[in-house]
């Protein structure tokens, strides 16, 4: 069983979890339930918010046109990934 203090921390974040989720923010209902999880691995809340992160992520991902490399976002709400940006490589300096 968590302390006291750890409680507390597993409370806000999952607090937290659901005003995001409530405003569809869903990279930060994601690093919200993984915080959780993190201290308390069998967090049914957490684990309920992480799906329905992932969910949602994997929903509203843009969609290509068949047999076409551009893409094409369908409409609806502005897409917002759910995994950072990858880092772009740094520009090389010749002496």
């Amino acid at each position: 069983m968590a302390s006291e203090r750890t409680q507390r921390q597993i409370n806000r974040l999952l607090d937290e979890a659901e005003s995001a989720l409530a405003k569809r923010e869903w990279q930060r209902v994601r690093d919200l339930a993984s915080d959780t999880l993190a201290l308390d691995p069998s967090n049914a809340d957490a684990r309920s918010f992480l799906a329905a992160a992932e969910r949602a992520c994997v929903s509203r991902a843009p969609r290509v046109r068949p047999h076409s490399t551009l893409w094409a976002p369908t409409s609806g709400p502005p897409f917002t990934p759910c995994h950072p940006p990858l880092p772009q490589p740094r520009p090389r300096l010749l002496p």
